[in-house]
């Protein structure tokens, strides 16, 4: 009985974290393409020598809460996944610096913050034709 509350609890977990990444996507072919399970859209650092058209660009950021790349690579696979996407190919990587001020009672307290974001080109493959 204990694998089920375990898988449950990890699935809980994976929501939790993919729910703190957000997504942006920009459309480029608005023709829909069926959805695709994440864990099946290949994700590349470079050009793929296949045919293919890119049909969204997508951009993954930790809104500072410290998330793994890998987080943020799964999460791009996840809005891959949702258009239909064969393949996402990572085309930068970023962190950028700032600050946050909250107010606690009189006083105003700075804190440093690291965002982390991935930008990512969803690609289909197109037939080869001989």
């Amino acid at each position: 009985m204990e694998k089920p509350a375990r898988s449950a609890a990890a699935l809980a977990s994976l929501i939790l974290f993919l729910s703190c990444a957000k997504a942006d996507v920009l459309v480029l072919e608005p023709t829909p393409h069926p959805a695709r399970l994440p864990d099946s859209v290949a994700v590349f650092l470079e050009e793929p020598t296949r045919p293919y058209r890119a049909i969204a660009l997508v951009e993954v950021s930790d809104q500072s809460w410290g998330l793994s790349l890998e987080t943020l690579a799964k999460r791009m696979r996840l809005e891959a996944g949702k258009l239909g996407g064969d393949a996402v190919i990572i085309g930068s990587q970023s962190t950028e610096s700032g600050a946050v001020i909250v107010p606690i009672g009189n006083m105003w307290y700075a804190g440093a913050t690291k965002e982390k974001k991935l930008v990512g080109k969803v690609i289909i493959f197109t037939p080869v034709h001989p």
